[in-house]
């Protein structure tokens, strides 16, 4: 099943910045009706295939798998100009996993596939991808990670069970269960994850307020009331000083397209236009910009598939061919 989703993505003209499925009630299980591809005139770069080890980029903004009309299971790497499609072997199929990057690495980290929620831990390294053969979180989807310092931090998702409100951190070698917990408020899924002067911070998830929390390693602790209406499924990101904020799902019927930043004690709105509304996106620092790809326009509109950039002062939309238009995956840089 991997294998026929990687031929297709990658033999195939994709969507460019548009749509191609109409999407239901967008709840992160992937329900959506086909309404057939858009396709854009130009092909994307393709690299040599599954027979050939790829060319390996300096460093690369990654995308791999996410929802839509299919469960996907495709690798591409953004270079600051193009979206290449990775013909590779590795992780199978899946949707509202989370990535992260440290030591030069990407390392990703669970999510939900054909077969349910699932705890594998992988590397890519720009060629290929390794599994990483070590215990740790519970299978879940829906969780989100952030590089802090030397390691990735992990919180949350949803598993079997339930939420899940434990934080994880990996070193590059193994997992290790933090005593710190975020049982207050409605944090657990749905929520945006940024790290900052030494700190990560949290913000949203699904139904919460207006509040930021930081994780200094030891405990979690509320930073500020204020600042945007609370939101889930959006993307926080560094740049600069400041954490990103944009988007999110308000409620079932609001989905948003303001832009906020978090200088470590104060949330700014930006006045600044910039992409449609929309949720369970991707959002990544890269080559000085931040580069946001695709998500979910709400109810009764469309999987995206274009390509932003942001500048601190303005957001520029990239006029480029590239993945399939899909939600539920995060971005990250190496």
């Amino acid at each position: 099943m991997k294998l026929s989703f990687l031929l297709l993505v990658v033999t195939a003209p994709v969507a460019c910045g548009g749509t191609t499925a109409t999407s239901s009630a967008s709840d992160g299980g992937g329900q959506g009706t086909d309404a057939g591809p858009h396709l854009d005139s130009a092909v994307p770069v393709v690299d040599a295939g599954l027979d050939a080890e790829p060319a390996a980029l300096a460093s690369a903004v990654l995308l791999f798998a996410g929802d839509g009309p299919q469960f996907f299971g495709d690798t591409w790497e953004w270079d600051g100009t193009t979206w290449i499609a990775r013909g590779v072997k590795g992780p199978v199929a899946r949707y509202d996993h989370a990535t992260a990057a440290l030591h030069g690495k990407i390392v990703l980290f669970g999510g939900s596939g054909v077969a349910g929620d699932l705890a594998d831990t992988w590397e890519w390294d720009g060629v290929a991808w390794t599994q990483k053969s070590v215990a740790g979180p519970s299978a879940r989807s829906r969780h989100r990670m952030a590089t802090v310092g030397d390691k990735i931090v992990l919180f949350g998702g949803e598993g079997a069970g339930g939420q899940l409100c434990d934080t994880w951190e990996w070193d590059g070698a193994a997992w290790t269960m933090s005593v710190a917990t975020l049982t207050t408020g409605l944090h657990c899924t749905g929520h945006a994850l940024g790290a900052l002067g030494g700190k990560l911070y949290l913000f949203g998830g699904v139904g919460a307020a207006s509040d930021t929390w930081a994780y200094d390693g030891a405990a979690w602790t509320k930073v500020s009331t204020t600042g945007p209406i609370g939101r889930a499924y959006a993307s926080m990101a560094p740049f600069g000083n400041k954490l990103v904020l944009f988007g999110g799902e308000q409620d079932a019927n609001h989905i948003l397209a303001d832009t906020w930043e978090w200088d470590g004690a104060t949330w700014t709105q930006k006045t600044v236009a910039g992409p449609p509304s929309r949720w369970h996106y991707g959002m990544t620092p890269f080559g000085g910009k931040l580069v946001l790809f695709g998500g979910d326009g709400g109810v009764g509109k469309a999987w995206l598939g274009d390509t932003w950039e942001y500048d601190g002062a303005a957001w520029t939309q990239k006029t480029v061919s590239g993945p399939s238009a899909r939600y539920t995956y995060t971005l990250a840089a190496r």
